[in-house]
């Protein structure tokens, strides 16, 4: 369809007819670099509502999020073949890894100005219908009551022992939700579908990140798409503390949304799909690998929770984090605070006072002269010159401590 269309599509929006074919998208050159061709289907309000919101996001300074390009009449989608079809600036780069320090803390930084710029954005632009993810809590309650079918079928062995953990956890973590949002029902942010470390771009040219698929972008709670992340990074701890310490640097989160986070975390979304085909009849869920895999889980979540408090300080310039060997020390940053004097009235200090103690306090520096415990020998002086030299000589002897005057 996009090549029959293409020549309409590159005349809308004053473009050369030629596509190019780059990382599996079908792209336009434009004056600015490349443009990926999209096909939408739902309402057109819907993606005028995300190019408003990447407008308004670009004006606030957020930078690394694509954007979506006007025709020459200002429009964001057009009609072609019964189709809509938008166009989005596209960015060439190396996919980032977990494991770059610099683009996982880029990556946090990014997304911590997307939500702190939030609140304000969708005061002024306020989110379709379509836009709005379901609450995640109700739909994970069906799929995990849809799991508890395979109880009864699975029993035995390590496989059986596995599946009633793995629902153990789904129940725990909804169970922390729904309190929780009793309470406090989450902060609706501007996210990003399925977020993980490889659907950002490293770019060379300018030392950045890059999000091509800001398009896929909906409002959800500000901790699903962090919690994401964190499940991306594979348990490590380095990779964790640096993405939430650069994400609350930008955008701290009350204690109510680390709980919030923690309870979607402790939910078996590496399961899901294994869970789904035992419920089908396909028991591909692995026993061993799964207690193995589930300990190491809960592991890391604990040590998480722990390190937190750390994350907190790490954002707000507290401490320093030096990863060596995959072991975290934090160094204090230590502020030495210089005590002033108060002038006037009750706390005047008297001078005098001032200058007994630090007389007192030199006397305390100097060094106590004390009485030698062991005997001094007192040697004869030599002999002066032209002095008999068979005269017999004094005979030494030794000088108690009582002959040496206090």
């Amino acid at each position: 369809m996009l090549d029959a269309s293409l020549a309409e599509i590159s005349t809308l929006y004053g473009l050369k007819p030629k596509s190019h074919l780059v990382d599996k998208e079908c792209c336009l050159i434009t004056r600015e670099g490349l443009a990926a061709v999209h096909l939408y289907v739902g309402a057109a309000c819907d993606i005028v509502w995300v190019g408003s919101c990447l407008d308004e996001l670009a004006k606030r300074g957020v930078k690394g999020l694509g954007s979506l390009l006007r025709t020459n009449t200002g429009d964001l989608v057009v009609n072609i073949s019964k189709n809509q079809v938008f166009l989005t600036n596209y960015v060439r780069g190396a996919a980032c890894d977990a494991a770059n320090t610099f683009e996982v803390r880029a990556i946090g930084r990014l997304l911590g100005h997307v939500h702190r710029a939030s609140e304000d954005i969708l005061y002024f632009c306020p989110q379709p219908e379509g836009r709005v993810s379901p609450l995640w809590r109700l739909g994970a309650r069906e799929r995990a009551a849809y799991w508890q079918l395979a109880v009864h079928k699975y029993r035995q062995a390590a496989r059986g022992e596995a599946l009633r953990q793995l629902l153990n956890e789904a129940e725990e973590s909804l169970s922390s939700l729904e309190e929780l949002e009793r309470i406090y029902d989450g902060q609706p942010v501007i996210s990003f579908a399925h977020l993980s470390f490889g659907k950002f771009v490293y770019v060379s040219e300018g030392h950045t990140v890059h999000l091509n698929y800001a398009h896929d972008c909906f409002v959800e709670a500000n901790y699903i798409g962090l919690a994401e992340l964190l499940l991306d990074s594979g348990y490590t701890g380095d990779t964790c503390l640096h993405l939430l310490a650069a994400y609350q640097a930008v955008h701290p989160m009350s204690d109510i949304e680390c709980q919030m986070l923690f309870a979607y975390l402790t939910y078996p979304h590496e399961w899901a799909q294994e869970l789904d085909d035992m419920t089908r009849g396909r028991p591909l869920l692995k026993g061993l690998t799964t207690l193995e895999q589930l300990q190491r889980k809960r592991e890391w979540l604990d040590w998480l929770s722990e390190h937190l408090v750390i994350a907190k300080r790490m954002g707000k310039g507290g401490c320093e984090l030096k990863s060596e060997d995959k072991r975290l020390d934090v160094v204090p940053v230590v502020v030495e605070e210089t005590p002033v004097a108060e002038q006037g009235g009750e706390g005047k200090v008297d001078e005098v006072e001032v200058l007994q103690e630090q007389l007192g306090e030199i006397e305390e520096l100097q060094p106590k002269v004390r009485k030698p415990k062991a005997s001094i020998v007192w040697k004869p002086f030599p002999r002066p010159l032209g002095a008999n030299q068979e005269e017999p000589l004094v005979e030494e002897r030794a000088i108690e401590d009582e002959d040496i005057p206090e």
